[in-house]
């Protein structure tokens, strides 16, 4: 029987989309000026950094000498606020509240900066959880079975009673790795409630109540 359920987020949990981010943090920039920041302030070059563990201001002076001198002031706000400009996946959140009202250990494993970390019990879609880890905080990154197994040791659950939410198939690979099984998720909420339906009988009583 699943016990623990651990998602991804971005793209699972809530839509990570840098025009939106943009329009949220940069208002006044114009339409080009948007594309061009969309382009270079969101290069995985500095978010992949930002996910191994550098800070905001360490990546910050790259990402601007990569931006046109015009547009410089725009990249500490876009690193300061995305994390305000994040739209929830529908669903995600009811799916959440039935796995803990059924009694399921719900967890976080997301590649992410320690920016994001500082600042992720404030999201509203992951309060309740168990438990998070953060690539940025731990220096590996999916898909590698290291960081699965920092989530397996930190919070001491059992690999074969969990099931792993992510929306990359070769991230859902490297949780099988650390016996782990996983479910791809395309963006369909039930979905996802449909196959941890068949794994937790609680999910399964509350489907026949409603």
């Amino acid at each position: 029987m699943t016990e623990n359920v651990i998602f991804d987020f971005g793209q699972v949990l809530c839509r990570f989309e840098p025009g939106v981010i943009v329009s949220a943090t940069c208002p006044e920039a114009t339409g080009g000026e948007r594309e061009i920041l969309c382009r270079v302030a969101f290069d995985r070059r500095f978010w992949d950094r930002l996910d191994r563990g550098e800070e905001n201001a360490e990546v910050l002076p790259d990402i601007c000498a990569a931006l046109p001198e015009s547009l410089r002031g725009y990249a500490g706000r876009i690193l300061d606020g995305w994390i305000r400009a994040l739209p929830e996946i529908p669903g995600m959140r009811v799916l959440i509240s039935r796995l803990l009202s059924a009694g399921v250990h719900v967890y976080l494993l997301s590649d992410i900066s320690r920016h994001f970390a500082r600042h992720a019990k404030d999201i509203p879609i992951l309060r309740g959880f168990s438990g998070m880890i953060f690539s940025g905080e731990w220096g590996y990154t999916k898909p590698s079975e290291e960081i699965f197994r920092v989530l397996i040791t930190k919070y001491g659950i059992d690999p074969g009673k969990s099931v792993f939410i992510d929306d990359k198939q070769a991230n859902v690979d490297g949780a099988a790795r650390a016996g782990i099984s996983g479910f791809r998720f395309t963006g369909d909420a039930g979905g996802v409630y449909d196959f941890l339906r068949d794994k937790i009988p609680a999910l399964r009583a509350d489907a026949a109540e409603k």
